[in-house]
């Protein structure tokens, strides 16, 4: 007599994993393209940018310039809550993930409000102990 097999649809067993349809381009007549990580990099290189726009405001505070000191932190802080988007984008579009990542971390690092909460904080745990 032939084996039987179960009847229905295993549910806890091992499913087949579903493959994803590879993104098609319109203009090149139809062929798969893969998606690139042109968002993440971007996120990178403006996070850099607006963390030496930080750095330069520090500088002109200490000799004095206080009124473009503020206007650079003002730019500073929009700036890096831009590339913060940008980095969460990544991950929500799946382009550049890991450069997005990194560019989060810096984004909030870089960020002078952020900043002079993080070293607040170090500040109270050193004087503490």
């Amino acid at each position: 007599m032939s084996e039987q097999q179960p009847m229905g649809i295993e549910v806890f067993g091992r499913q087949p994993r579903a493959r994803r349809a590879p993104v098609v381009d319109g203009e090149s007549g139809g062929t798969p393209r893969t998606r690139g990580y042109g968002l993440g990099v971007l996120a990178m290189v403006l996070v850099v940018a607006f963390a030496v726009v930080h750095v330069v405001a520090i500088v002109v505070a200490t000799d004095g310039g206080y009124v473009l000191a503020s206007q650079l932190a003002v730019v500073a802080i929009v700036g890096t809550i831009i590339t913060l988007v940008l980095g969460i984008g990544t991950f929500v579009l799946r382009t550049g993930r890991r450069w997005g990542s990194i560019a989060i971390v810096l984004s909030i690092v870089a960020n002078p409000i952020a900043l002079r909460h993080i070293l607040d904080f170090f500040g109270t745990v050193t004087s503490a102990s």
